[in-house]
């Protein structure tokens, strides 16, 4: 999926959408676009369940609570999945980040953003580490 085509989905949102759902889809895509920095691309499950939210259909909660379900249901772990249960898992904890006024430039803020954006992804999320 190109970068194009995911955006995309959110498009429809950015020129006629509500104001609510427009901050939503552009936490959306600023979430998804920080994943694209690092290479890695939205499953197609992401931007389904990330359109539900935006409509109001279902919360952050439930999002990051459906992809957690939906990783631990696959049976086989290859590289690719792991690749978009990273990209999904911190996309939408960084959505969730984003939609909260609650960050502090300051080490402690940092450790503590780090911690919420890779729960869930990571062991070491919000621990310095000397690598």
């Amino acid at each position: 999926m190109s970068d194009k085509q995911q955006y995309a989905d959110f498009d429809v949102y950015f020129r006629q959408g509500e104001p609510s759902k427009r901050e939503a889809a552009y936490a959306w895509s600023t979430a998804i676009g920080l994943q694209a920095v690092d290479g890695l691309k939205p499953s197609q499950y992401l931007l389904d369940v990330a359109k539900r939210n935006i409509e109001g259909d279902i919360t952050i909660d439930e999002v990051r609570e459906m992809l957690e379900s939906y990783y631990s249901s696959k049976a086989k772990r290859t590289p690719d999945i792991d690749e978009s249960a990273e990209c999904d898992k911190s996309s939408a904890n960084i959505k969730k980040i984003l939609s909260t006024n609650t960050f502090a430039f300051n080490t402690n803020g940092f450790i503590a953003t780090h911690r919420r954006i890779f729960e869930g992804v990571f062991k070491h999320a919000g621990e310095l580490r000397i690598i």
